[in-house]
C-alpha cells in the first residue's frame, strides 16, 4: 500500500467518525432553532428581496424532500 493510499484511508477514517459525531449531536437535538435578521439602513430593498426569495426556494426545497415546513 502507498503512502497516498495510506493518508486516503486515515483521512477517510477521520471523516467517518467525525460524522458519526456530528450525527448523533444532530440526533440529541431537541430545540429547533430558526435566524432573524434585522436590517437597517438607506437600502432601496435589493438584499432583502434576495434573503426572502433565498428563505422561499430554501423552504420550497425542504418541503420537496420531508413534507410540510412550517
Amino acid at each position: 500500500m502507498s503512502d497516498k493510499d495510506k493518508k486516503q484511508q486515515s483521512h477517510q477514517k477521520k471523516m467517518e467518525k467525525l460524522k458519526d459525531n456530528v450525527d448523533a449531536t444532530i440526533a440529541a437535538a431537541d430545540i429547533e432553532r430558526g435566524v432573524c435578521i434585522l436590517l437597517t439602513g438607506n437600502g432601496k430593498g435589493k438584499v432583502e428581496f434576495r434573503l426572502w426569495h433565498g428563505d422561499a426556494r430554501l423552504r420550497l426545497w425542504l418541503q420537496s424532500r420531508r413534507g410540510a415546513v412550517y
